[in-house]
């Protein structure tokens, strides 16, 4: 039965209102990662796009495990070459972490990826963090998650 009552039928109505928001607000992030994904890790572009699933907006893309922790040293390298492209087409991470890097195996080893592509920032001179730093703060949390593989603790 439809409620008479006008308090009702407004929190009713801004309900619906604010889920409609919410919807449009995931869909335009999700539109904002693949276009990141199109521009910035073309050769998946292929592999990622927006669809609806069960009334929901979702983001289809590649999978990627996280880099192990006994081989984030060795990929270092890699990953620095990915982070200065991104830096080269005037994006940066506000804080990279591990979590922002995917990895599977391919012929040569180890592909990377860049991952959370939605919390990309735009940079200027003075805002974006140098790739040297970027990279300083990865090698930090690798040694705190040393230590804490160590004791029972894991931090990200």
């Amino acid at each position: 039965l439809a409620s008479t009552d006008p308090e009702t039928q407004y929190s009713s109505d801004q309900r619906k209102a604010e889920r409609k928001k919410h919807s449009e607000d995931v869909k335009n992030t999700i539109f904002q990662e693949v276009e990141h994904w199109n521009n910035l890790q073309s050769e998946y572009k292929n592999y990622v796009q927006w669809l609806q699933l069960n009334g929901q907006n979702a983001l289809r893309m590649p999978v990627f495990a996280p880099v192990p922790q006994d081989s984030r040293q060795k990929v270092l390298p890699g990953i620095k070459k990915l982070l200065k492209n991104l830096q080269r087409e005037g994006y940066f991470y506000n804080e990279v972490r591990w979590q922002h890097i995917g990895c599977r195996r391919n012929g040569e080893g180890l592909q990377l990826a860049l991952l959370d592509l939605e919390s990309l920032r735009k940079s200027s001179e003075e805002s974006a963090p140098t790739v040297k730093d970027q990279i300083e703060s990865l090698e930090k949390r690798m040694r705190s998650e040393a230590v804490g593989s160590n004791t029972g603790l894991f931090l990200t």
